[in-house]
């Protein structure tokens, strides 16, 4: 009994009886006249293997045949659908080309991020610190408890532990704490680009982290810090949203995809009158970042897949983007990248900060030649002490007259970061 057919493709019979559906076979489906072939093979075999005077080795034969010719005709399928394949990838390669033309400086300057006059942007906001140190907890060695341990803490130090938790009062002595920044003192105004090199430990994520406001983690924080001359505490309670900080882990909600984390960044951060302009800053970012594609994919986690990890790297930089602040700080943002991708979202903060007037921190480790050159001023660190702060241009010849060789091919930022 056969079904109907499905755009001349259908249901064939096999030998058993039992219909099979080509649609759902693993093999791509046949057209209609390699069915028909097929069929009007088979019923000339069975009128062959009934005719009189043919012998078991003719049909043997005849089945091997077959079996070929069926091999043969795979083997062509699967090529042709390969074929069809590379024309729709070289069709999407082809599609992304043309929108490749997009202007960020263009864009920009319609005043699709924030309102603009003909001077240029209405926010303006420098940051200025004196005499910033701070201090964290420090650290103390931890050993294994053994049985008797734990059974005589439960009466001592584990109860004491869990009362001044509920009673800081209760504490004879704080802990102990150790600095981490000594004393740094200097300003990056708007429209500037400050680059903070060091190497791990030295204190660069820890400067980024107290410029940008996030002080809860620390166990002090001393000096002053003003933004565009509001005092930190005002601008903790006031103006939240114009100091931003990008940390290194890519940390977001894994269930949402794409579009949704971009559009969900933008609403936040828009008026209800300008909510019609949240699609195009969207289409923007992505095109800006190269993830177009990914627009409607998960961005995921460690336990929900999604896009890759330089996909998800590129995703916290739009989604930072996105919150529009006159004041951020990326921290070792370009991890993850290749060297194309890290120039090109260097050259892409370049050219915000210079139509938009933000302040931009940025800590960058083995940061290109080409990076290195659209800063504005650099700051070096050496565990937790500023030995260089001032303009990028005139580094490397400060070290230089201090006595310092800088080797042959090696970059002016791996040259700064090897002085600390």
């Amino acid at each position: 009994m056969w079904a109907p057919a499905l755009e001349g493709k259908g249901l064939h019979q096999t030998d058993s009886g039992i219909q099979t559906n080509l649609w759902h076979s693993d093999n791509p489906p046949e057209d209609a006249g390699t069915t028909q072939h097929a069929t009007d093979d088979a019923s000339s075999d069975n009128s062959l293997d009934g005719a009189p005077g043919v012998d078991a080795l003719g049909g043997s034969e005849t089945s091997a045949t077959k079996t070929h010719e069926t091999q043969a005709s795979r083997i062509r399928r699967n090529r042709s659908s390969r074929g069809r394949v590379d024309s729709l990838a070289a069709d999407l390669e082809s599609g992304v080309t043309e929108d490749d033309d997009f202007e960020l400086g263009k864009f920009m300057r319609e005043g699709h991020f924030e309102k603009r006059t003909e001077e240029g942007s209405e926010k303006k906001v420098g940051v200025v610190y004196r005499n910033l140190t701070v201090k964290g907890i420090g650290s103390t060695a931890s050993f294994v408890r053994t049985v008797p341990d734990a059974i005589l803490g439960t009466f001592g130090p584990d109860l004491y532990r869990n009362l001044t938790k509920l009673f800081p009062s209760l504490q004879f002595r704080k802990p102990p704490t150790r600095t981490l920044i000594h004393d740094f003192t200097g300003c990056v105004r708007d429209g500037e680009m400050m680059l903070v090199l060091g190497r791990p430990g030295a204190g660069c994520s820890t400067f980024l982290k107290v410029i940008t406001n996030n002080r809860e983690s620390f166990a002090a924080v001393e000096g002053n810090i003003s933004y565009g001359g509001i005092e930190a505490e005002r601008q903790k309670k006031m103006y939240r949203g114009e100091v931003n900080y990008n940390p290194e882990d890519d940390i977001h909600h894994a269930s949402l995809n794409v579009w949704q984390t971009l559009t969900f960044a933008l609403l936040n951060k828009t008026k209800k009158s300008s909510k019609e302009d949240i699609p195009i800053i969207a289409n923007a970012l992505m095109k800006i970042f190269g993830i177009s594609h990914t627009k409607y994919t998960l961005v995921g986690d460690e336990y929900i897949r999604g896009v890759s990890g330089g996909e998800r790297k590129r995703v916290s930089i739009a989604e930072t983007l996105a919150s529009k602040s006159t004041v951020m700080a990326w921290d070792n943002s370009t991890r993850g990248l290749d060297a194309s991708t890290a120039l090109d979202y260097a050259k892409s903060l370049r050219i915000m900060t210079d139509i938009t007037n933000r302040t931009t921190l940025v800590t960058l480790y083995q940061a290109g030649e080409g990076i290195y050159e659209l800063m504005d001023k650099v700051l070096v660190i050496d565990e937790g002490r500023e030995i260089y702060s001032g303009p990028a241009k005139e580094a490397k010849q400060y070290f230089i007259d201090l006595g310092f060789q800088c080797p042959e091919r090696q970059t002016t930022a791996d040259f700064l970061t090897a002085r600390s």
